[in-house]
């Protein structure tokens, strides 16, 4: 038969209380067969904490022809810790560690068009798509792109910007508005 020791530490001076629940059902607590520290609602670690957001522009934004344009996300969907702030359109943790992005922006099109979905970190490009349609649209193009990015949890922002081309008129299109049309989203993978 296994025996249970509780040995006290001999520097310490507190006493250690094990306490049974109010209930009238008996219960069984079975430890592993291992070593370890038992985890408790005090210790550091935290399982599904973090950021995790996703933004939208709540009305259509015009963008000029062959210009790199920042994609107002002014409302949002949720916003769990606010690291999304709407004020300004950027996504700034407080945690480092690993995060995935997700963006989308959908463009009125007719023919011949270039559209570019891109996702900057600290001001430059960090990842992006694109989507060209030669010959006739068919009223609108959407671009998706998704990926992993380092944010060091203090100075590192994210922002999401999109870009057009028109090879036949070269005119502002515009962006359509809605969670589902121009969005970013984005969730702490794991911490570094």
């Amino acid at each position: 038969m296994s025996k249970v020791a509780i040995v006290g530490d001999p520097s310490g001076t507190g006493t250690f209380t094990i306490s049974a629940p109010n209930g009238n059902t008996d219960r069984t607590l079975v430890l592993p067969d291992e070593a370890g520290t038992v985890l408790t609602s005090a210790s550091s670690i935290v399982q599904n904490t973090g950021a995790v957001f996703k933004a939208y522009n709540s009305a259509h934004q015009s963008i000029p022809h062959n210009t790199v344009t920042k994609v107002i996300c002014d409302a949002a969907l949720y916003n769990e810790g606010n690291f999304w702030d709407t004020a300004t359109s950027k996504f700034t943790p407080n945690t480092s560690g690993y995060y995935q992005i997700n963006a989308s922006a959908r463009l009125s099109s007719n023919t011949n068009q270039y559209m570019q979905v891109l996702v900057m970190k600290n001001g430059s490009t960090y990842t992006s798509q694109m989507l060209v349609i030669i010959g006739n649209g068919s009223g609108e193009i959407q671009v998706s792109i998704g990926d992993d990015v380092y944010l060091n949890g203090t100075t590192d922002y994210i922002e999401l910007y999109a870009y057009h081309y028109d090879y036949t008129s070269g005119v502002a299109r515009t962006l359509f508005s809605g969670s589902n049309s121009t969005f970013i989203s984005g969730h702490l993978i794991r911490t570094a």
